[in-house]
């Protein structure tokens, strides 16, 4: 299955639309099992998910395991540095080895020593793969470039879609990596009551209101179609969706297999987002 499920709303209350905040473990649990049955092998997580990787610790105690990408974050240039970071998350997850390791921050793929060392460890098989998180385009093209580099992240929905980062991905793939892509529903924007639009992404409603026209001259709903239209593109690899509730992943599964027409693939293609900087989160403060 091409579906990551993402761990961060299991560790903190997570996303501007986020209605249900943080669910409890026992929550958690059944959100993973579900996920687990429905065959969801691989999960999203960060050292910087709150308790997200204790949770998985607790499911992995079954003995049924997922692939884990964990992404982290470089706060220590010793010579052990990667191998303390990876042995101290590896030990919180409950298992010996990862599917990729993901460097949270694009900027510190830069840092050869750092670099250096996960190679090594990569090579001593504690993990698969190695990753980065990425936001813009720019990033995106310059990571395609780094030969080490297995794994690139990247937001792609229906505003920063593929008349926005088709040729990029395209590049990537060309390179040899891997393609996951998450944000697919912007952080929960999609499907905000429009009444309480965030001031400050004023601009984007024009861009939702045509989304909103597409769906319903469609007969569908904005959220079949975010979730639906990454699947149509062969060079994405895989897709990564959060969920508040154990009711929001069903419901989201049940959409995966369905399909969305070429008729709205390319007019959501044909949407040209001018605010660049809006489409991303980490912007909105």
């Amino acid at each position: 299955m091409k579906l990551i499920l993402g761990a961060a709303q299991l560790g903190l209350s997570y996303g501007i639309n986020n209605k249900e905040g943080m669910p409890t473990l026992e929550k958690s649990l059944e959100i993973l099992q579900y996920a687990y049955n429905a065959g969801i092998t691989t999960v999203d997580t960060a050292d910087a998910y709150g308790e997200a990787n204790d949770i998985l610790c607790e499911f992995h105690k079954s003995g049924r395991l997922f692939n884990v990408i964990n992404k982290f974050n470089i706060t220590d240039n010793s010579d052990k540095a990667a191998e303390k970071k990876l042995f101290s998350s590896l030990k919180k997850l409950n298992l010996s080895r990862l599917d990729c390791y993901m460097y949270h921050s694009y900027n510190q793929i830069f840092n050869q020593h750092y670099s250096s060392q996960l190679l090594l460890l990569k090579e001593k098989g504690y993990f698969n793969k190695i990753g980065v998180s990425v936001y813009s385009n720019e990033e995106l093209k310059q990571a395609s470039e780094i030969d080490w580099l297995d794994v690139i992240q990247v937001p792609f929905n229906l505003l920063d879609n593929y008349s926005k980062k088709g040729p990029l991905l395209e590049y990537a793939k060309y390179k040899g990596k891997e393609i996951n892509i998450r944000s697919i529903y912007l952080q929960g924007l999609f499907l905000m009551n429009q009444n309480s639009f965030p001031q400050k992404l004023m601009p984007l409603k024009k861009y939702l209101l045509t989304l909103n026209k597409i769906a319903k001259n469609h007969n569908t709903s904005i959220k079949q179609i975010a979730l639906t239209y990454p699947f149509y593109f062969k060079n994405i690899d895989k897709i990564l969706i959060g969920t508040e509730s154990l009711s929001q992943l069903m419901e989201n599964i049940e959409i995966v297999n369905s399909s969305i027409s070429t008729d709205i693939v390319n007019e959501i293609n044909s949407i040209s987002v001018v605010e660049d900087e809006l489409l991303y989160p980490q912007n909105w403060q």
